[in-house]
């Protein structure tokens, strides 16, 4: 069980590196202020806005699995919606009073009213493992659940389970890293296929995946590589877009190639997932038609992560990179018409009965 707790963990990394970053700042422009009940912390396990309905959404494991509702304009808590799971994850609501949640600890999707009652649950895919490829959903911030046309897609995360043998099976080789739930069907599949730096290097806990959607299509963002992969969702045709930088790849180091066998409890591969960086995140900018990447640095000399923000244009080239103040953080991170909004966490030790965003614009 840890070994697949370690792959869903938050980068914590270690030794100093450096990048270049831009001459552009970031500039604060307005700021959020959200009440929490007792005993609700600040980490939510998925978060989402909803800026047509004026709320702030996130599902929480504490007090009690629930989905929190919030009102955008004065913070304070309009609804929760406790459901029956030990840890609900990704969410996307698809009418006023029915949504479906990720159920994390039995990887199932749940089909709930607004009251939180199951109407129905759908097993995912490859709970048992094979012995030879293992499948997880990456259960964090930047993996949404996202609904078109009756399917619901997210990613996921692959590693080769304890065998000592090179992995031979198809599935590594054609089952794709986005998941594909068809709501009306109950069936589960593959869309895309694995980048070619997974095909060929062992990255460890750090191959897997985040995604953004921006109008029919989903980025996908590997944690381990500055390739991009775009799925068209009107027929799911996918594409690698031919991303010219690679100022970061050389912070990202494969622990080996697939012929060399390691096992998932050898200290080596702790050691690799806590000394590389990792792209943890990809979110879309639909009001500025612009991408923000992120990269999580190891800890400089301070014990400290540096957080990267890299803004990418339509194109998904890079126009500049920014450093993330140390105060903020990405969780629960959403975009509105005045920019990104980031938690201060230095606020939120001061207070722990409130969160507070501030809206991040770049000058």
């Amino acid at each position: 069980m840890l070994k697949y707790q370690l792959l869903l963990l938050w980068p914590f990394l270690l030794s100093q590196l450096s990048i270049p970053t831009s001459a552009q700042q970031l500039v604060k422009k307005n700021s959020y202020t959200f009440y929490l009940p007792k005993s609700s912390g600040f980490q939510p396990n998925a978060s989402a806005v909803d800026l047509q309905r004026g709320e702030y959404l996130r599902t929480i494991s504490l007090p009690r699995p629930s989905l929190e509702i919030y009102n955008l304009n004065d913070g304070k808590l309009k609804q929760r919606i406790p459901v029956q799971a030990q840890k609900l994850g990704a969410f996307v609501r698809v009418s006023d009073d029915r949504l479906w949640i990720f159920d994390s600890y039995k990887r199932r999707y749940l089909f709930v009213d607004s009251s939180g009652t199951i109407i129905k649950a759908v097993d995912e895919m490859d709970k048992e493992y094979d012995g030879e490829l293992a499948a997880t959903y990456p259960d964090w911030q930047f993996n949404p659940l996202t609904f078109y046309d009756g399917r619901i897609y997210c990613v996921s995360a692959l590693f080769i389970y304890d065998q000592k043998v090179e992995p031979r099976s198809s599935r590594f080789q054609n089952q794709g890293m986005v998941r594909v739930f068809d709501t009306r069907s109950n069936h589960v599949s593959w869309a895309a296929t694995n980048t070619i730096k997974s095909l060929k290097h062992n990255f460890g806990y750090i191959n897997r995946y985040s995604y953004a959607r921006a109008k029919d299509h989903l980025v996908i963002s590997p944690a381990f590589s500055t390739e991009l992969l775009v799925l068209n969702l009107k027929n799911n045709y996918h594409f690698y877009p031919d991303i010219k930088d690679t100022l970061y790849n050389e912070l990202i180091q494969p622990i080996a190639s697939w012929k060399k066998y390691i096992s998932l409890k050898d200290p080596a591969i702790l050691k690799h997932y806590y000394t590389n960086a990792q792209f943890v995140g990809i979110m879309y900018d639909h009001f500025r038609d612009r991408y923000y990447r992120f990269l999580i640095l190891p800890k400089n000399r301070a014990g400290q992560h540096e957080t990267k923000l890299i803004v990418l244009d339509k194109y998904l080239e890079r126009l500049s990179t920014h450093t993330i103040p140390m105060r903020y953080r990405l969780d629960g991170a959403f975009i509105d018409e005045h920019g990104l909004n980031l938690l201060d966490y230095d606020k939120y030790l001061n207070n722990y009965d409130q969160l507070v965003f501030d809206t991040l614009l770049f000058e």
